[in-house]
């Protein structure tokens, strides 16, 4: 299947396409975006490590310059900070929340559906970390996480001087927009890819390689090998090799190899 062709085409371009602003970090950086795209399609999307869902590419012999093929490596998020130890350390790692954004001068906003840390989606935009061309944003909720209404646009760390009330205006609809893609509130065979919020008593058949944010009062057929980070009230039939952060009170018919981090009060039937 073609890259530009494939059903998270729309999120994943978003993610590691589009480099057009700032100052890049990576010479010839044309080179590197049609390069990514093509390493991208040639592991037909997959990481090279662990076979989950690619969204960057690592540079293997560590250069800034090399962007040849050869020296591409198609992987995940996780993957990636594990080559990259400093990732994990990071104190602006350590206080996102939920959904973090890159706005540009020009009033373009950079989100992703993999990660909410900033530092992942600088270093995927190949920006320098080491000027005031961006701003660091987090768009927080203060209530149900399908209640796009009550969340509130936050400035993380400094405020650069040249970001006006009318750039943090631009930037929040723009949220909002991405936002309200995430919430599911009608029955679905799938959800392939991206961070969801699930509303209301639906049913989603399948879920693939997909993050659940919260899984509310839906019915889940078969969770594959998702994540999901609140399980709410919701009844998972098959939970497949999925991650389950916190179970809360959902109930879990067939728990197969998944695994719960936090059972709360949840009815788990087959272990």
């Amino acid at each position: 299947m073609n890259w530009e062709e494939h059903p998270r085409n729309e999120a994943i371009m978003q993610a590691v396409s589009e480099k057009k602003y700032g100052k890049f970090m990576y010479p010839n950086h044309h080179i590197m975006k049609k390069n990514r795209l093509k390493a991208l399609e040639r592991e037909d999307n997959k990481c090279e490590i662990c076979g989950n869902l690619a969204a960057i590419c690592h540079h293997i012999d560590r250069s800034t310059d090399n962007h040849d093929l050869s020296n591409l490596q198609a992987l995940c998020y996780k993957c990636h900070r594990k080559l990259h130890p400093r990732l994990n350390t990071n104190k602006d790692r350590e206080m996102c929340q939920f959904m973090s954004g890159i706005g540009m001068k020009n009033g373009d906003l950079h989100t992703s559906i993999y990660t909410d840390s900033h530092e992942d989606i600088i270093e995927d935009l190949g920006l320098n970390n080491n000027g005031n061309q961006f701003q660091r944003l987090e768009y927080l909720p203060q209530g149900d996480l399908w209640d796009y209404k009550k969340y509130e646009l936050e400035i993380d760390g400094a405020r650069e001087e040249w970001v006006t009330d009318e750039l943090l205006e631009k930037w929040e609809r723009k949220f909002i927009t991405r936002l309200k893609k995430m919430i599911i509130d009608s029955d679905k065979n799938i959800l392939l890819g991206g961070k969801y919020i699930l509303k209301g008593d639906i049913v989603i058949n399948k879920l693939v390689s997909s993050t659940i944010e919260d899984a509310g009062l839906c019915t889940i057929e078969d969770a594959g090998r998702c994540t999901i980070e609140d399980a709410g009230h919701s009844t998972i039939k098959h939970a497949g090799r999925c991650t389950i952060k916190y179970a809360e009170n959902s109930t879990i018919e067939d728990a197969g190899l998944c695994t719960i981090e936090d059972a709360g009060h949840s009815t788990i039937e087959n272990k």
